[in-house]
């Protein structure tokens, strides 16, 4: 069963390099990789994250943030604006 399913109109991503995301380069990869537009959507995110890996990480702008080069199992919901 896949735990990512019903979440519409939400970009869901797996294995995310997260060393793009921060302006140190470094990070190892997100397994689950939320990017929220909108407070539903973050409402979403958050519920399924508990629900279904008990917990999650935010990430904002990444400006002097150091990310493990392990695999990241919890979610990583991303706030800030994607260009990367």
């Amino acid at each position: 069963m896949n735990v990512l399913t019903g979440l519409k109109n939400l970009d869901v991503r797996r294995d995310v390099s997260l060393s793009k995301f921060t302006s140190l380069k470094i990070g190892g990869v997100a397994k689950h990789f939320f990017t929220v537009h909108s407070p539903e959507q973050l409402t979403a995110a958050i519920n399924k994250s508990i629900s279904s890996f008990g917990g999650f990480y935010f990430l904002g702008g990444g400006s002097n943030l150091l990310i493990t080069d392990l695999a990241i199992t919890k979610p990583i919901i991303f706030l800030g604006e994607e260009d990367r």
